[in-house]
């Protein structure tokens, strides 16, 4: 929200009208906030031990040839989690952002630990 914010404020210094500027500030700032709800979401459940070895489970069955383990590259952000999970069998890192809001909060700690002990290794 602040990036569009930021990108109102130069569209205005920018545009050489007044009205210009409204109407192209307006289109940038509801296309900013309408934007990320127009994808479409494919939710994982994860299931992760203290040590970091987790698997994600489909249609209620577990998944073991998806079996990964969090990598310390991870990052503890105040508003975020960036998780690096690193999968043994294909040798590959994926990375996604994790925010409190998308998980309960007991799960977003418990995440949270098990990044910073991974971290501390």
């Amino acid at each position: 929200m602040m990036l569009a914010s930021v990108a109102v404020a130069i569209i205005l210094v920018l545009a050489p009208t007044l009205w210009w500027a409204l109407l192209t500030g307006c289109i940038s700032l509801c296309l900013a906030m309408l934007w990320p709800l127009n994808f479409e979401s494919h939710p994982q459940t994860w299931i992760v031990d203290e040590a970091g070895a987790g698997y994600s489970v489909t249609t209620g069955r577990q998944d073991n040839a998806g079996s990964w383990q969090i990598s310390p590259r991870s990052k503890l952000l105040p508003g975020a989690m960036y998780l690096v999970r690193y999968f043994q069998q294909s040798q590959r890192f994926e990375t996604c952002w994790l925010f409190p809001w998308q998980v309960r909060d007991k799960d977003y700690r418990r995440l949270a630990r098990i990044v910073f002990r991974q971290g501390q290794l």
